[in-house]
């Protein structure tokens, strides 16, 4: 297949009638196939705006937040995926992506704030809850050291209850663990331990949604 020529082919077509959605999709396919990713992103920019309904949008969105991120602009996915859950604000997947984002720019609170939103929302048996959990459990290991041993003395003024309930980071990973069979093997304290490594192990290996045009 010459992908080289579809795209020709489409952006003379996009061009003469830029108001059909197919000629755009056709575009994108055939520059994400080359990677040309100007291409790609002025193809998902102008289906955004011929979108017909807010879960399309949403799912464009979040491809064109992809591809941004591809790039090296997390401010601009960031923004993306933002929209994305404006258009449809209980898809899990915009959250973890942010989450993910959050993790990189190593914003913890907020990664553990998005991890936790999207729980709310995604089923049980979800592809992205171990991953979600595994973030929450990343960015809580980091505030906590962050907070060092102020934490364990308030800790002990809410009580002994406090002191011996589970870490929640610790048993987040725990329940991700169950589910990712890479983690197995590994313990909380090895794995939790270096937070650039563990953030790494989550943006390379999270399973991205395929989300066709």
């Amino acid at each position: 297949m010459d992908h080289a020529l579809q795209m020709a082919q489409f952006r003379e077509a996009a061009a003469r009638d830029p108001g059909d959605p197919a000629n755009w999709r056709g575009l994108c396919r055939a520059a994400e196939a080359l990677r040309v990713w100007a291409e790609v992103t002025k193809a998902l920019e102008r289906l955004v705006a011929l979108a017909e309904d807010r879960t399309q949008m949403a799912r464009l969105r979040a491809k064109l937040g992809g591809v941004r991120e591809g790039c090296g602009d997390l401010p601009g996915a960031r923004s993306e995926y933002e929209r994305a859950l404006q258009a449809e604000p209980t898809w899990g997947w915009p959250y973890l992506a942010l989450a993910m984002l959050d993790l990189r720019e190593r914003r913890w609170s907020r990664a553990i704030a998005h991890a936790n939103h999207a729980l709310e929302f995604v089923h049980q048996d979800s592809a992205d809850r171990p991953w979600l959990l595994l973030v929450k459990a990343i960015a809580g290991q980091r505030v906590s050291n962050s907070m060092g041993p102020q934490s364990t003395f308030f800790r002990t003024l809410r009580g002994p209850m406090a002191t011996t309930a589970p870490d929640p980071g610790r048993a987040a990973f725990e329940e991700a663990r169950g589910h990712l069979p890479a983690l197995v093997g590994q313990s909380a304290e090895s794995f939790l331990e270096d937070g650039a490594a563990a953030t790494q192990f989550v943006v390379e290996r999270c399973p991205r949604p395929v989300l066709d045009v």
